[in-house]
């Protein structure tokens, strides 16, 4: 079983961190306690040792990547598992909403958006747990982000964060193929345009997907309001604009992967503040 690797405690008071360059890559042979990667915190370049000998599986996060400490970035495991983890070929979408909302998608993008866009391929990873994946379109969507892996790191629950754009039907096609074999039960879209990202990743993943629009545009209206143009048989939600949003929605999806996950149900059973803060009767 392949071990994770987290970013360690970096000094006192300090929780975030920039991962700056990798010095294995996936696939290569990696040593206990050999400099696997290096990260920047408080001004303070320093390298990461791996904390167990192996083959390294696959890089979680990515050069320039924002992050927290406790958090996922790698996995070293047998030269099995990082075979395991080739991607497959890309085949077209079977998911007829998803043939159209792509298409929509490319038929209304601007050309110069598509040159800047990154279409590396998204490695499978072995299962290990249940989790949500956190996406979000640009770095606007990132606070709203924040605030849904601190709900999710203080309820115990796996995660992981990727970066999408509407543009991205490749990389979104990957994203989607590849969500179930790494344990990924629903997937929280943070911010974007409208909850297009969230209907096309709704579509080609057979997820469910939880759309927080950004706390922008006449206080979220617009994104809200967006959610209503997503085809029926598409299986997307919205919650509340921003940070109320971010926590509306892993209180949710929580208990969605609750109703089967009898790991995650233990971990909410020892839960016992309410994520909501209470509810005082006011709206506004």
């Amino acid at each position: 079983m392949a071990v994770d690797v987290v970013v360690p405690s970096l000094g006192d008071g300090v929780t975030h961190g920039t991962l700056i360059r990798w010095l294995r890559e996936p696939g290569e042979r990696v040593e206990a306690d050999e400099p696997l990667f290096e990260i920047s915190a408080d001004k303070v370049d320093a390298e990461v040792p791996a904390p167990t000998s192996g083959v390294l599986v696959e890089h979680v996060r990515h050069p320039g990547d924002e992050v927290r400490v406790g958090s996922l970035v790698a996995r070293i495991g047998t030269r099995e598992e990082w075979e395991h983890l080739s991607p497959p070929a890309l085949r077209p979408s079977h998911s007829l909403a998803g043939q159209s909302l792509l298409g929509a998608t490319l038929h209304s993008t601007p050309p110069a958006f598509l040159d800047d866009i990154d279409d590396s391929p998204i490695g499978r990873s072995v299962p290990t747990r249940s989790r949500v994946a956190v996406v979000t379109e640009s770095a606007r969507d990132e606070p709203v982000a924040e605030v849904a892996v601190g709900e999710l790191e203080r309820l115990g629950l796996g995660y992981e964060r990727h970066r999408l754009r509407i543009g991205q039907p490749i990389r979104i096609h990957e994203f989607a193929r590849a969500a179930s074999d790494r344990a990924v039960r629903a997937v929280l879209v943070c911010g974007g345009a409208g909850a297009h990202l969230a209907a096309v990743v709704a579509a080609e993943a057979r997820l469910p997907v939880v759309a927080i629009p950004r706390p922008d545009e006449a206080a979220g209206l617009a994104g809200l309001l967006g959610a209503t143009h997503v085809p029926g048989g598409v299986p997307v939600v919205s919650v509340a604009p921003g940070d109320r949003g971010a926590r509306q929605a892993v209180c949710f999806v929580s208990r969605f992967i609750a109703a089967f996950d009898p790991r995650t149900a233990a971990l909410l059973a020892g839960e016992s503040d309410n994520p909501s803060g209470g509810f005082s009767g006011e709206l506004f």
